[in-house]
This record gives structure tokens, sequence and C-alpha cells, in this order.
């Protein structure tokens, strides 16, 4: 992740200003930009391709102006000129990713789950399939985190996250009890642009 600067005079107490910070929805981006200025900006305006219209400033003092953003592309990076306030502002428009499509958007043929699965069935055990919950997605959903709780001879289980339009879908599955001293457990985070594109691993009894 890269962050940039502050771009705000070091005297300019930022406890005093409104702020707001905006998460992007996975396959958002940014589409029109405009907003009204005179000696600085007045207001300045993003719309996503989403239908979101993220407005920062509250005056209408000024002139109006507007970005053309051409087709095809969208908001890559913003530009412009700051003393005590933002002189002026730009962006630079780049061209739109293409959009990720899950197995679940997929015919029925060529979706994974239920055609590749490892291990073997007991009688104490009780199949779980997230599938079922995430269909109603129709695949905007993305995989956030990954919990795997493990010792050194197994895997105990999964707690899985994804998130859909901003909502967290949080599923849980432990195998048995899991507080010893060897247990372990791992997290891993995914960025909204990272995927899994493969699993591998070992299996016995379980």
């Amino acid at each position: 992740m890269i962050i940039s600067p502050r771009r705000m005079k070091d005297s300019t107490d930022a406890s005093k200003l409104k702020y707001e910070e905006v998460t992007f929805n996975r396959d958002e981006w940014i589409e029109g930009f405009g907003g009204h200025h005179g000696g600085v900006i007045d207001h300045f305006k993003l719309v996503t391709n989403q239908g979101r219209t993220l407005r920062f400033g509250t005056s209408d003092g000024g002139e109006p102006f507007e970005i053309e953003i051409p087709y095809g592309k969208c908001v890559g990076a913003l530009k412009g000129g700051y003393g005590g306030h933002i002189h002026n502002i730009g962006c630079a428009a780049v061209p739109q990713l293409p959009t990720i499509q899950y197995q679940y958007g997929f015919p029925a043929d060529l979706k994974i789950e239920g055609i590749k699965s490892y291990g073997p069935t007991h009688a104490d055990t009780q199949n779980h399939s997230d599938v079922e919950a995430l269909e109603a997605s129709v695949g905007q959903h993305r995989l956030v985190s990954l919990n795997v709780y493990y010792d050194n001879n197994c895997v105990f289980g999964l707690c899985v996250e994804y998130e859909e339009n901003g909502k967290i879908t949080k599923t849980k599955g432990i195998g048995s009890a899991w507080n010893r001293e060897a247990d372990k457990q791992k997290k891993i985070f995914f960025t909204n642009d990272e995927f899994i594109k493969n699993i591998y691993g070992y299996i016995g009894e379980y």
C-alpha cells in the first residue's frame, strides 16, 4: 500500500477540521470529478461507477468546474497545489482494470465447488459450504481474511471473512477443542485485488 503525505500547511490545526474516510468497494472506481473553485477550492466531488457521489466541502462559492474522464478510463491519481488551503486540484486518468469474475458468475459446469474436494468423510463429519451463503451475492463479494487453526499434527479449522458492498460475512468451523500450548493460529489479510489461485497440502485421516 502506498500512502501519500498529508497535503496541508504545517500550521493548520487538523483537529478542528471535518474528517471523512471513504472506502471504495471492489470493482468501484472514480469516473466523475468536479466542484467549485475561486481563489481556492470551495468544494470538490467524486462520482463512482457504482452511483456514489462523494462531496468534500460545504461552500458553493466560486465557479463550477468539471474534469472530463475519457470513456474506458478512471481517476488513477490526484494532483494539485496548496498553501493554507487547497488552491488547485486535478487528476490523472488511467485505463480501468478489468472486473474480476468469480466462479459464482460462471455456468454450473465451470464451478469449482463440488468438483474438487480432498480428504475422507467420517461418521461425525459435518458438511459445510460457504458457497450456499454467498451465491446470493452473484459474485460481487471478495475474500477479506483467512484464519487457520492448527497444531504440529493437523489443521483444526478455519475462520473466513468475506466482504460484499461493505458488509462483512464471517464463517467459522473448528473441529475440536483448541486451547493447548501447542495450538497455533495464523490470520492472513488479502488486499482488494488479491485472490487465491491455488490450494494444496497433505491429507491422512483428516
